[in-house]
Parts: structure tokens; C-alpha cells; sequence
């Protein structure tokens, strides 16, 4: 799954993780992209927090992130 880092999570992001569950998806990769367009460090910590906050509000486990470019 991929996540513009300057627009965080979107309501489709949200719904492909409710589906993903729902069918029995085991595993999310989730990559967040256009970091580098992020001036505010403080704002991609949040961006982040909010995506491990919705993976684990629907038991994904959200253990390790990596930033794409």
C-alpha cells in the first residue's frame, strides 16, 4: 500500500485496509512516498502515527516503516 506522505492516509486507504482484513490479508506493506516533499519533520511523524494508528486499530500489526523518496 502506498501513502503520500504530504496527503496522509485517504479514505480508500482506509477502506483497502478494512478490506484487506475482512478477506484475510495477512500482511500490509505500507510505503510512505513524497517524503521528501515534507519541509516539516514533525508533520511526517505525524503522517506516520496516523498510519500505524489505523493498522493497528484494525489488527494489522504496524512494526517497521520505511520512507520511499
Amino acid at each position: 500500500m502506498v501513502v503520500a506522505a504530504p496527503d496522509g492516509p485517504m479514505p480508500q486507504t482506509r477502506e483497502h485496509i478494512l478490506l484487506a482484513r475482512q478477506v484475510g490479508v495477512p500482511y500490509i506493506v505500507v510505503c510512505l512516498n513524497k517524503v521528501d516533499m515534507m519541509e516539516d519533520e514533525e508533520l511526517l511523524e505525524l503522517v506516520e502515527l496516523e498510519v500505524r494508528e489505523l493498522l493497528t486499530s484494525t489488527s494489522f500489526r504496524a512494526t517497521r516503516f520505511r520512507w520511499c523518496g
